[in-house]
């Protein structure tokens, strides 16, 4: 009972350390998805005002995504 449950949890069954390998989803298969999105070309346009946000928005994601890897 303690050997299931007490120690590092994350180290596994063999107790070597870490997950292990994730399995990543291949190319063709996000390349198909692609056919099913609606087309860039309807819809109302994107205005310069909200690109600015948007690319603010995306500049603050990655200074936080930074933070959190190496802060």
């Amino acid at each position: 009972m303690e050997e299931k449950y007490g120690g590092d949890v994350l180290a596994g069954p063999g107790g070597g350390g870490g997950l292990g390998p994730v399995d990543v989803p291949s190319a063709r298969t996000a390349f198909f998805m692609v056919l099913f999105q609606k087309p860039f070309s309807s819809g109302k346009t994107i205005t310069k005002h909200q690109w600015i946000k948007i690319f603010k928005h995306a500049v603050a994601g990655c200074i936080i995504s930074l933070l959190w890897f190496f802060g």
